[in-house]
């Protein structure tokens, strides 16, 4: 196969080794008390006598489980909170119900093993158990299930509506009768039907005192356009009404909530997006037997609406009224002449609040942020409000902490870094800063940077220990974008409010700073999109912060975002980004700018079809030899390259005259976690399910060697790979000190014995003769190839195609290896050692000089020409 085009990928056999070097990492954030765990998505149900069961997702050991608790009607917590997904691995969705005998049940998604399945459990007032966890059993044994919506019945027993998927990839929707005592009983009732690639989910269900059930779900119909169903039941199941399409326009709607009126009738709500980007609340009554009663009705947007799309409205009846709760607050409506009029409009402290009512008081239960923002990995606290937060209650009982993740980090090529990350200090978020050593390590303690809320990080480092940081500060629901400069003791030597971008923005990396190191200056970028018309503007400052010019435009393009930057040797800044069309259509693009921020040629287009960048998909650059620069970005694309590879890595070059190199594919396993450089290979690191394998890229054979070179490990999250002049940076997230939650790490991994492997894979770094897939010399009680033994080499063939046609002998060899081809075809032939590193080439030869070459294994790669076809060979020298 044409080189040009796809790479080979190369395996040679080697065995991943346990990575006991990161045990040894240190942690950077410290502890300061009264961060807790994350938290998601929390619910409430309250039985007739005023008993509370809250329940939320919780992530305090790296997983998401989900958690309850029952509070008394003495406002009292009854016992502790309870897991309840010790064994599973919880999704999204879940949902819960009381019926009249006050017993709940709580009905969530499982995703363990990839596949996903509904399961529930009935629980007494007090948390006993008077029904284990059941797991749903459907009606096509490899029918997957979730997106669980409940509701209890009038006899006491409960409804669970779900969306399945059947093994011809066909999405339903059912509700499923569950008994108290047996669990499921009876038939699945159909709701809904819709094809492959669409969903169902987001289940509402009300039941009247007559028995009558109204069951609302959201049903997609392209991407991110859905419409509300709605189907009406007897008391028997039989269907009275079914809408496909219940809102006012087809696809223009989200979020059903599905209400019982104090007559009997039913209520659904919804949030519609024709007019408003961010929805609006609408109603639409429904009688008991299922005629339309009313037009929809608008409720209005919700404040604050633009903060989050959010998952509102969820809504509970009050009187001959009802209570709808939307982003940040809670609205009472009463029915007066025909309409609906707003009565008491309540802020809550909090976001999503969930409300219920007992003997006509409003409770709310809602995720209190201890950072005041609605970005969940905030959110901490469970609270219940008993009264406009005149009487708030903390439901959770974990004191865990958990870092924000790393809100920015760079590295300078001594080693040296700066980590920040965001905290919490008596209840106030707090951006904190830590410098790394040259050795890997952690200098001095923590230090504050920003008491305040801020995101869009972004650091840049300058010679001795300087460095400048670009943030946007969220004050008073307004969003500021700050550059600070410090010294080399961290001190700030200035501070820039650069402007007001009004409202609560996060701007993933559309603006920030960088290092010119040729000129000993600092660049703040400001990629921002204003309509649709992206332009980048840059404004260098000097060591002591001081602007020393005007904020230029340097170039204009479509709208783009998530800006990374390189400078080449020669002083080029090089910035790649992500740009999409009024269609969304995506692509790379590159600019270059001198180290005079002037625009070297043109911006190009890094992608070579037109449309083909992966939306989300990872990318990254790094610099190579000399100044070419290299990328690595993954494509949404079917049958790209000879092999016809879907959704590959892609890798193109930018060598100094600026003329992009021929687009290349790779096989994608996982998502890119880093592109470096290293003595000549070009290597991409790979997280695959929570494993990490590095491949190596020959850029003379354009051969790939990629190994496994960190095993998965239960919580381990977002390694970081940065390449210095002394070794690998790795930071990351880390659930390894009991009781504390999550932590940043940081481990150094260097090439002591300079073999070309770091001691992250490297059995012994002080030997340069070991190194995975170093030749072995059997028997020598050494473990050259650390595969953990010192094997006995033995002969083997893979990539078969040519193997019957090329035979090679003596083998082992130890001063000629003779080549021998059945049927006379040209062909190229290639002897690499161990490491995949070149060391022959010729065409058509019958003999191969071994003699200067050490004892171990080698490989031989034979390309018939005429064929496109090729094998390699394990050879062995002794001497």
């Amino acid at each position: 196969m044409p080189r040009i085009f796809l790479f080979l990928l190369l395996t040679l056999g080697v065995n991943a080794l346990p990575f006991a070097q990161l045990e040894n990492a240190m942690r950077v954030n410290e502890y300061l008390g009264d961060d807790l765990g994350q938290k998601r998505n929390v619910k409430i149900a309250a039985s007739a006598d005023g008993t509370l069961c809250v329940a939320w997702l919780d992530n305090r050991n790296g997983y998401w489980h989900l958690y309850a608790q029952f509070v008394g009607p003495d406002r009292q917590n009854i016992g502790d909170n309870i897991n309840l997904t010790p064994n599973s691995l919880v999704l999204e969705e879940f949902d819960l119900a009381v019926n009249s005998a006050g017993q709940f049940m709580i009905a969530w998604g499982d995703g363990r093993r990839f596949r996903e399945v509904v399961k529930y459990t009935i629980l007494n007032s007090d948390g006993s158990v008077v029904l284990p966890t059941t797991t749903l059993q459907t009606s096509e044994e490899d029918n997957e299930a979730n997106f669980p919506g409940v509701a209890a019945l009038n006899d006491g027993d409960f409804l669970l509506a779900f969306a399945g998927e059947y093994p011809d990839r066909q999405k339903i929707a059912n509700l499923q009768r569950i008994s108290v005592s047996d669990g499921a009983t009876g038939a699945p009732v159909p709701l809904d039907t819709i094809d492959t690639f669409d969903d169902l989910l987001n289940f509402s269900i009300a039941v009247a005192p007559n028995g009558n059930i109204m069951v609302a779900h959201q049903r997609e119909l392209s991407f991110r356009s859905y419409d509300i169903a709605l189907n009406l039941f007897d008391q028997d199941f039989n269907l009275l009404r079914r809408e496909l399409t219940a809102n006012v326009e087809a696809g223009e709607a989200e979020f059903p909530s599905a209400v019982t009126l104090d007559d009997g009738d039913f209520a659904l709500f919804w949030l519609d997006f024709r007019a408003e980007s961010f929805g609006e609340v609408y109603v639409r009554e429904i009688s008991n037997s299922g005629n339309i009663l009313r037009t929809p009705r608008n409720l209005g947007a919700p404040v604050g609406g633009t903060l989050s799309r959010g998952r509102y409205p969820r809504v509970a009846r009050l009187g001959s009224g009802f209570v709808v709760s939307t982003l940040s607050q809670l609205d009472e409506y009463q029915f007066v002449s025909s309409n609906y009029s707003l009565g008491e409009r309540t802020s809550v402290r909090g976001f999503r609040p969930f409300p219920v009512v007992v003997n006509g008081e409003v409770i709310t239960a809602y995720l209190r942020s201890l950072t005041n923002i609605s970005a969940s990995p905030n959110e901490r606290r469970v609270t219940l409000d008993y009264g406009a937060g005149n009487d708030l209650r903390f439901v959770n009982d974990d004191t865990f902490s958990a870092a924000e993740g790393v809100a920015s980090s760079a590295f300078r090529d001594d080693g040296s870094g700066m980590v920040v990350w965001l905290g919490i200090d008596n209840g106030e978020p707090i951006l904190y800063g830590r410098e790394i050593g040259t050795d890997g390590n952690p200098v001095g303690d923590a230090f504050e940077i920003f008491e305040g809320i801020s995101t869009g990080h972004d650091i840049a480092l300058g010679p001795n220990g300087r460095w400048a940081l670009f943030f946007q500060e969220i004050r008073d629901f307004r969003t500021y974008t700050m550059l600070n400069v410090y010294d080399g003791d961290n001190r700030r030597i200035r501070n820039h409010q650069l402007d007001d971008l009004g409202g609560t923005a996060n701007l993933p990396r559309t603006r920030g700073v960088v290092f010119n190191a040729t000129k000993d200056q600092y660049v703040y970028w400001d990629g921002s999109r204003t309509d649709d018309n992206q332009t980048m503007a840059v404004r260098p400052l000097n060591l002591d912060g001081n602007f020393l010019a005007p904020l230029r435009t340097v170039f204009e393009d479509e709208a783009g975002f998530t800006f990374r930057w390189v400078q080449r040797q020669n002083g080029d800044l090089v910035v790649i980004y992500e740009q999409f069309d009024d269609d969304f259509n995506y692509d790379l693009k590159a600019a270059v700018l001198n180290s005079d921020l002037q625009l070297q040629g043109e911006v190009l287009r890094v992608t070579d079809l037109p449309g083909t960048l992966r939306n989300g998909g990872r990318f990254d650059l790094t610099n190579g030899d000399g100044n070419t620069v290299w990328f690595i970005y993954q494509l949404d694309a079917d049958d790209v390259g000879v092999d016809s590879l879907s959704d590959p890595y892609a890798f193109r070059a930018l060598p100094p005259n600026n003329i992009l190199s021929t687009e290349r594919y790779l096989e994608r396993n996982g998502s890119v976690a880093g592109l470096t450089f290293y003595r000549d290979r070009l290597q991409y690191w790979e997280d695959e399910f929570d494993e990490y394998f590095l491949g190596e890229i020959n850029l003379d054979s354009f051969t790939v060697n990629r190994r496994q070179v960190i095993p998965q490990k239960d919580f381990r999250e977002d390694i970081r790979f940065t390449l210095t002049d002394v070794g690998l940076s790795l930071l990351f997230r880390d659930f390894r000190e009991p009781g504390r939650g999550q932590d940043i790490y940081h481990y150094l991994s260097p090439d002591a014995d300079a073999d070309g492997f770091f001691d992250l894979e490297d059995c012994d770094d002080d030997a340069p003769s070991v190194y995975p897939g170093a030749p072995e010399i059997a028997d020598n009680g050494i473990d050259e190839n650390c595969d953990g033994q010192d094997s006995t080499a033995t002969t083997s063939t893979v990539l078969p195609q040519l193997t019957r046609q090329v035979s090679l002998f003596p083998n082992p060899a130890s001063d000629l290896l003779n080549v021998k081809t059945t049927g006379g075809f040209p062909y190229r032939l290639r002897l690499f050692d161990g490491r995949g590193v070149l060391l022959r080439e010729a065409q058509n030869a019958t003999q191969i000089g071994v003699g200067n070459l050490p004892a171990g294994a080698y490989w031989v790669e034979i390309l018939r020409l005429d064929r496109a076809q090729s094998s390699t060979y394990p050879v062995i020298i002794r001497r």
